[in-house]
């Protein structure tokens, strides 16, 4: 019996300490995201006469990990993993990382440091897929060949923001944008800006007013290419401008109009418009306009669909150098996050810019979007869900 006692008394103080150390294991556990985006569309379309598609196109599926902690203090810490898949034209490989920081916050302060979505754009417009009409939704960057649209998109950033009303954001960051006209990519600051908005949380779209969001930023890119250039002439500044307003903002008949505007001041020579870099630091205005509509049944948005209408030009160009882009889609929900749907794309190109892009093409799109949102042992209230890092057409 003693023998007995001598190994039963031990035993159960071991599964006592580890019960106790899985106890508070657990009150220290972080809170776990799951995010995940799967957009697959057969493409058919028309390029200056001569016909092209895909049987199956994936590129920006995408997914997203994430860890949330409460710290010692006010503050939140947060830890995002996720990649995508890119273009199939583009030299980024099968798998692309578009996302891996870490960041601080509070109620009023947000800190970011890592890889993530650059400033390279400041309204989200009803696309299929966020690069759909890419050179006029955001500010290209005159770092890259033009290969990757990815290159505009993602890059190495640090970010301090603060919210000074509950509605009104404030941000400084600089970044730095894939550098893949050199040899070798340096990695070091080449881009400083900041933006100001008002924005209306998506928490909040059952109280909606007229103005949902009222965006200004601006960049500037350095280029330090001519040594002997002074530090205005090599400096590249984009001035953006975003609206969106809520035209109907009735709960089952929405309707929105979102609208963007990117101002490029131009470094160098731009008569001439010959290769992508060139026109990404030529002086430019791009402008997107788009009007939605979702109807919602039992709170469901149970129909999207939208008409968007992009134009750009430059002004200094010889000649005339302008294009514009019209864009309409239509999605239907038939399940749980999950939606069918089909997008068609038609631009035209004038004067230089036909040396660049297809003088007229047009593109049709059936696609089947799944999405992903949960959250595991949940802690925190949240003002976004871990997909509003994604590219989101429907509500």
């Amino acid at each position: 019996m003693k023998v007995l006692s001598k190994k039963i008394v031990p035993s159960l103080v071991l599964f006592l300490v580890l019960l106790t150390n899985n106890v508070s294991a657990q009150e220290l556990s972080p809170e776990l995201l799951l995010g995940a985006v799967g957009v697959v569309s057969g493409n058919f379309g028309v390029v200056d006469g001569t016909r092209s598609g895909a049987v199956s196109d994936f590129s920006d599926t995408s997914v997203l990990f994430g860890a949330r902690q409460k710290l010692f203090g006010s503050y939140r810490g947060q830890l995002i993993v996720g990649f995508q898949f890119p273009d199939a034209e583009s030299d980024l490989g099968q798998v692309f990382y578009h996302h891996v920081f870490v960041s601080l916050a509070n109620q009023r302060n947000v800190i970011q440091i890592g890889r993530s979505r650059l400033d390279s754009n400041l309204m989200e417009f009803p696309t299929l897929r966020d690069d759909d009409a890419l050179a006029y939704t955001d500010t290209q960057s005159p770092f890259s060949d033009g290969v990757n649209s990815e290159d505009t998109q993602f890059g190495n950033l640090i970010m301090v923001g603060r919210y000074l009303t509950p509605r009104i954001r404030f941000d400084l960051h600089g970044e730095y944008y894939s550098e893949t006209l050199l040899e070798e990519e340096s990695f070091e600051l080449n881009t400083v800006g900041f933006t100001l908005g008002y924005r209306v949380p998506d928490s909040q779209r059952w109280n909606r007013h007229r103005i949902n969001e009222l965006v200004l930023g601006v960049e500037a890119f350095f280029l330090p290419e001519n040594k002997a250039a002074s530090f205005e002439e090599e400096t590249l500044v984009n001035v953006k401008f975003g609206l969106g307003v809520n035209l109907r903002p009735d709960p089952v008949h929405f309707w929105r109009l979102t609208h963007q505007t990117i101002y490029s001041k131009g470094v160098g020579n731009s008569d001439a418009l010959t290769s992508y870099v060139e026109l990404s630091r030529a002086k430019s205005v791009a402008t997107f306009t788009s009007i939605e509509y979702v109807k919602r049944t039992n709170e469901w948005p149970s129909i999207h669909s939208a008409v968007g209408f992009g134009y750009r030009i430059f002004p200094d160009a010889d000649g005339t150098a302008n294009q514009f882009l019209i864009l309409a889609n239509i999605f239907k929900r038939v399940g749980a996050n999950f939606d069918i749907g089909i997008q068609g794309v038609h631009e035209r190109s004038y004067g230089d810019l036909r040396s660049v892009y297809p003088g007229e093409s047009f593109r049709l799109n059936l696609a089947l979007v799944y999405r992903v949102d949960q959250v595991f042992n949940r802690q925190f209230d949240t003002r976004e869900s871990i997909l509003n890092l994604e590219h989101g057409y429907i509500y």
